[in-house]
């Protein structure tokens, strides 16, 4: 380490002339915001102006005495356009008398004015590899090695907003070069660096998430080799617990770049689960107490939960019906061959994290998740499917039949009550008798009902959090018709209190609302289940549309005849005004009719207009 940066500062040499200073046009933005550039182009690069920074002038003695400095020869300045252009065409022969300009101007590669946007030209170098070779790239790291900042060469990270935190490893094992990647972890390359930039994170818009660790990254583009040699080398051995931003290790980030529908999905989920179960594999053979999969993210999901969450169907089945044949790895499998006998196979499964008795399991996650894609599909898999059946035949069934007659004898109670109303103005006066005993007995359990029905609906509301359209599909009947039928009771019940005579259009809707409800409950029956389901499609579907269609058809028609209606009615009453009129000069004439002559008015004349009119 430099002694300047043992104070917190560092100290660059600068053999600029003013007229270059000048021409680099140094910026006063002290901020680590740039703005979004391409990684690496060769298209005229924009290389980063540079920023104000600690640094001496070596030509500053020629300056106080009077003296002008040297002018550099050209072929003996290193700047960075030089020396980018120099290892983007992997010409080695740009690069001779570089150790010597660097060590004669006390000037190192990690300089801030050999970077742009913390791009140094190792990253250069490695972003234009011909047939996996730039030799540059070992003639840059033997020139910093002989300088003394290799570590910090090595090492140095993007600045940039979007690609922030990448280094050379990771493009190293972007462009699946080993023999690089070994090079660099042999100079002291981070191996838990993180490219955490925009780029590398889920967003809309072009970015590539693979987990932001060089381990992750090596995962998720299918190189086992460069894998195994991460996590078991002499340097500094890749930690398969170490998290990324999110909380994601490397078996998180495998489940998150897997692939369902595509024609590729086969060879992309093959190679998914072929690089997990290495990593399973190789984590037990370094640290056999460590249980990898059982690492959440910050969301709370290992995982085998984030694949049942994001709906990644070939990577979840894989993870349930996982077995091991290897006696050292047996134990992480999930799936157990007891015994076989021709075509009859026994097998026990592991239900951590899957069965609904611990918090947040696999069958909560995708029985609350309504927007989770191919949630059914997932729900059909061997171990799901059988296991959903047993809890129904033991006691899901028998619950669910006594919550039907439950809401039988609450529909009986509902509708005898609302029969047999009272025609006075509420709230009614309670008489002592048997009746009227059995009729507030009535009323008090149909009110807690409803006002069960109006919580259970606001709590499975907040549990499965559905949107607009998941609500009107997934929780019809149970969360939405059963809501509004405990919200319409209570506001009835509010109006009775109140002594307001319109509780009973709201008695009667919830009334009837109730008895449709009941078709949820033919959902546990095999026939009438499919019918209830073909019910509510449809009227989510094609009656739902049609009645969009129609009442848009019937503002418009609406409004047309309102249009004519108030025309007409225009017309009637300018009509009336002339009638009046006319019967006012006819009941003048009828009265003077000599006094008409002289005036020369024309009865046949006037009789006509009335009748015209």
């Amino acid at each position: 380490m430099d002694k300047s940066e043992m104070f917190g500062f560092s100290l660059e040499a600068d053999d600029r002339t003013e007229e270059e200073k000048k021409k680099d046009g140094v910026t006063s933005k002290t901020s680590s915001w740039s703005p979004k550039v391409p990684m690496d182009t060769d298209y005229q690069e924009e290389i980063e102006k540079p920023k104000p920074k600690l640094r001496f002038n070596l030509g500053f003695d020629k300056g106080i005495q009077g003296e002008q400095p040297q002018q550099h020869r050209d072929d003996l300045i290193f700047n960075i356009d030089r020396l980018f252009e120099a290892v983007a065409s992997r010409d080695v022969q740009k690069l001779d008398g570089l150790y010597d300009y660097l060590h004669r101007n006390m000037k190192k590669l990690s300089d801030s004015l050999y970077q742009s946007y913390g791009k140094t030209t190792l990253m250069k170098a490695l972003l234009h590899l011909m047939d996996g070779k730039n030799e540059t790239v070992e003639v840059l790291l033997n020139i910093s090695e002989r300088l003394g900042d290799i570590k910090k060469f090595v090492n140095a990270e993007f600045t940039s907003s979007y690609y922030k935190g990448q280094t050379a490893l990771h493009i190293a094992i972007e462009r699946r070069s080993v023999y690089y990647v070994k090079l660099l972890v042999s100079k002291g390359a981070d191996v838990h660096a993180r490219a955490c930039g925009k780029f590398f994170q889920p967003h809309k818009g072009p970015n590539f998430y693979f987990g932001e660790l060089p381990l992750s990254l090596a995962a998720c583009t299918n190189q086992p080799d460069m894998v195994e040699y991460l996590m078991d080398n002499q340097y500094q051995k890749a930690d398969a617990k170490m998290a990324d931003s999110q909380g994601n290790t490397v078996l998180h980030a495998l489940v998150m770049v897997a692939v369902n529908k595509s024609n590729k999905s086969k060879e992309n989920t093959k190679f998914i689960t072929d690089i997990y179960d290495q990593i399973l594999g190789t984590t037990n053979r370094l640290h056999p107490k460590l249980k990898l999969e059982d690492i959440e993210n910050h969301n709370g999901l290992t995982p085998l939960k984030l694949a049942a969450k994001i709906g990644k169907t070939e990577v979840f089945s894989h993870i349930l019906r996982r077995e091991f044949q290897e006696s050292q790895n047996k134990h992480l499998s999930r799936k157990f061959t007891e015994w076989v006998y021709g075509p009859v196979h026994c097998y026990l499964y592991d239900l951590a994290s899957v069965d609904s008795y611990e918090n947040n399991s696999v069958l909560e996650i995708l029985t609350y998740g309504s927007d989770i894609p191919n949630r059914h599909k997932m729900l059909e898999t061997e171990l799901l499917s059988r296991l959903l059946e047993e809890k129904w035949q033991r006691f899901a069934g028998r619950m669910f039949l006594f919550n039907f007659l439950a809401y039988l004898v609450y529909l009986i109670v509902f509708t005898a009550v609302a029969y047999n109303k009272k025609s006075r103005k509420p709230p009614f006066t309670i008489e002592n008798n048997v009746v009227e005993c059995l009729y507030v007995s009535g009323q008090l359990l149909i009110t807690l009902a409803n006002i069960y029905f109006f919580v259970i609906g606001i709590v499975d509301m907040c549990r499965k959090r559905p949107k607009i359209k998941t609500l009107l599909v997934d929780g019809y009947y149970e969360i939405l018709f059963f809501f509004v039928q405990g919200f319409l009771f209570l506001v009835s019940a509010g109006l009775y209190l109140w002594g307001q005579q319109e509780y009973l259009s709201f008695l009667v809707v919830c009334l009837a609302l109730s008895w449709v409800n009941i078709l949820y409950y033919s959902r546990g029956y095999e026939h009438m289940g499919i019918y209830s389901v073909m019910i509510q499609k449809m009227i989510l579907s094609d009656i739902l549309r049609f009645l969009f269609v129609y009442i848009v058809f019937l503002f418009g028609f609406s409004a047309g005849m309102c249009r004519a209606v108030n025309s007409q009615t225009q017309m009637l009453c300018e009509l009336s005004c002339k009638l009046d009129a006319i019967s006012a000069e006819n009941r003048r004439l009828l009265a003077a009719p000599e006094s008409c002559w002289q005036e020369g008015i024309d009865l046949g004349e006037v009789t006509s207009l009335a009748r015209q009119y």
